[in-house]
Order: structure tokens, then sequence, then C-alpha cells
């Protein structure tokens, strides 16, 4: 459809031009092309140029080197039970010390006798040794009160006990690490 003031003559010019203007991109696109390297039109990996070494991959972990130092075989993880000496001062029922790795786990129920010295006293020796000394609150269920021993553990291994009221059952569990070895 014409507008008004248009000749045949103008909408031939203007089909020149377009036609002028789609081979103009037409051969850009071709010049384009002809600059790209293969592996852009390819798409094939084999095309590429200064391709990166990848490397292979282990398909079993024990072909990695083990630089950290982790776990390569299994490892008894169960508790051994440890001697302890019980020094007498008190009644263990029981005293039992157990050990998995160097994680000291210490289960102890014990009477204070009525004729314990109101000082400190070394009740149990013998235990792995902590890396600092350690201070445990035992509490008695034996009575109506509610009554604490204080525990010290020394960085020797010996367990002393501040005692508390004569007569009373006291129970404690605790645990603690020890840097010394298995």
């Amino acid at each position: 459809m014409r507008s008004a003031g248009q000749t045949r003559a103008d909408l031939m010019a203007l089909r020149a031009l377009i036609s002028n203007g789609v081979s103009t991109v037409t051969g850009k696109i071709d010049d384009l092309e002809s600059s790209l390297s293969p592996v852009a039109t390819s798409g094939d990996y084999a095309d590429l140029t200064g391709k990166p070494t990848i490397p292979t991959v282990p398909t079993v972990v024990s072909a990695f080197a083990n630089d950290a130092g982790y776990l390569t075989a299994h490892q008894d993880l169960t508790p051994v039970e440890v001697a302890v000496t019980d020094s007498g001062y008190v009644t263990f029922d029981p005293l039992k010390v157990w050990r998995s790795g160097n994680v000291v786990t210490v289960y102890a129920v014990f009477t204070i006798p009525s004729t314990a010295p109101t000082t400190s006293q070394v009740i149990a020796t013998g235990l792995p040794k902590p890396m600092h000394q350690l201070k445990a609150v035992a509490s008695s269920w034996a009575s109506t009160y509610s009554r604490t021993v204080v525990l010290t553990l020394e960085t020797s291994g010996n367990l002393k006990a501040v005692y508390g009221k004569a007569s009373s059952k006291y129970a404690i569990v605790f645990s603690y690490v020890t840097s010394e070895s298995a």
C-alpha cells in the first residue's frame, strides 16, 4: 500500500537499500564465522587448542596420600577398664575407670566412714594422668539433705577428696582427656 506522494521509483529504491543491507549483514556474519576457531563452530573438544592437563582421579581411596594422618585401619574403641588402687580411706562400691583412646571415664560410688579424717586425702591412685588438674563434685543421695564432696584429680593421677559428712554415700561420673598413651 502506497502513501500519498510515493512513487514506484521510491519504493524500488527502498527495496534496493533493504536488499543491500541484508547482503551487508550476511557478509559480516560470514566474515565473523571465518575468523572463529574451529571449536567455536564444531563444539568438538578435539578441536580445542591449548587444552589443560586433566589429572587422572584414582578410583580407590587407598591411592590417595594420607598426608593428614587419618585412621587407615579399624580402631577398637571399646572402653578398657584401668586398674586403680583404692587407698582404703573410703569404701568404694564400685570404683570403675574406663579408657577409650585418650578419653578416660571415672565412675565411683563410695561411702565415707565415720572415722575418716577431715583433711584432703588421696582416695585412689593410678588413674591415667589428666592434662590439667581437675575438680569435680560428688553428690550424696542417701540422706534427706544434699551433701557434696569435692574431688581433685591431680596431674600425677591421684584422686583426692576433701571429706564431707561421714557415713554418707556419694556418687560421681566424670570424663577427661589424658595425654598418656594407651
